[in-house]
């Protein structure tokens, strides 16, 4: 069965001075209400990127005139494009998420502020059964955003 992604985690940057380590040291996670984020999801799903370390690439992709940095690995690069694609394209979106990933918004594309300041989505894809097959990668709007989460996921 063919990936595709089904939870969406927004960030944000984290204000420094907060005593985290590892991601949580640079980056906030949106509250997204789902129940599979509060259910140990997050921590899992960091420990499949992990496991992936050596496949992980950092890939300037261009969607609708806009950059977006993926960090992930090689395989889920083309899946990522296309959530970009339909993230970033107006009217009805392809892909349907557990959340809004609010990537117009981010990118000025909406009138809504609110989520100007998302700066990145981690992205879980499946093939239908959260338990197991995760592809997770990590889309962001600046460069620097990118190599920081590549440093730091893949400690």
């Amino acid at each position: 069965m063919r990936m595709k992604p089904h939870l969406i985690q927004r960030l944000r940057e984290r204000r420094l001075g907060d005593q985290k380590k590892g991601v949580d040291s640079r980056f906030e996670m949106d509250y997204m209400g789902s129940a599979e984020f509060e259910f140990g999801t997050l921590p899992k799903t960091l420990a499949a990127m992990r496991s992936l370390k050596s496949e992980i690439e950092m890939v300037k992709l261009t969607a609708h005139g806009h950059d977006i940095f993926y960090v992930g690995p090689a395989k889920s690069k083309d899946l990522a494009m296309e959530l970009v694609q339909d993230q970033l394209s107006s009217g009805r979106h392809v892909y349907h998420l557990k959340e809004s990933t609010y990537m117009d918004d981010s990118f000025g594309l909406d009138k809504n502020k609110y989520h100007a300041d998302i700066i990145g989505w981690w992205t879980v894809c499946d093939s239908g059964d959260l338990s197991k097959n995760w592809e997770p990668f990590a889309l962001f709007k600046h460069e620097h955003n990118a190599r920081q989460w590549k440093k730091l996921a893949y400690e």
